[in-house]
């Protein structure tokens, strides 16, 4: 999976001429993450699947994102993706990876971030969750190619 998101991370960094470093970690080490970086795109993994791809505190979005993996809310509110994911998948949070890196400007994170949705079409974001979870209903569970 690594190899897959550098290879991503290399082409989007050349289009926008900008170099970025990637750090990784089990989501529930996020404590681990430097809590620094404000203009941060961090991409969700679990085993080969992309699940989310997002900007901002790197550090401070993935307790949210615990919560709504797991579906156990504190101060997260649920969004459709997110559902949809815990309703159509066996995704597990504990088997979670954060990849991330610090954009260090607000205009640089959104740029990487648009792309990289565009680019891996992540589970659970907005934009392409109605692509995977399309025509499936109560228990059926999404097929993975």
């Amino acid at each position: 999976m690594k190899d897959i998101l550098l290879k991503r991370l290399d082409q989007v960094c050349e289009f926008f001429g900008i170099g970025l470093t990637i750090s990784s970690c089990n989501i529930f080490d996020w404590n681990e993450i430097p809590s620094k970086i404000k203009f941060g795109v961090y991409i969700i993994t679990c085993d080969t699947l992309v699940v989310y791809v997002g900007k901002g505190t790197v550090r401070d979005r993935q307790k949210t994102h615990i919560q709504k993996i797991t579906g156990a809310f504190r101060k997260a509110k649920d969004t459709a993706g997110f559902k949809m994911l815990r309703e159509h998948t066996d995704i597990e949070a504990y088997n979670c990876e954060v990849y991330y890196f610090d954009c260090k400007s607000a205009a640089n994170a959104s740029a990487v971030e648009g792309a990289l949705i565009k680019f891996l079409n992540p589970l659970a974001n907005k934009e392409t969750y109605g692509e995977h979870f399309q025509g499936l209903s109560g228990k059926d569970k999404l097929k993975f190619k």
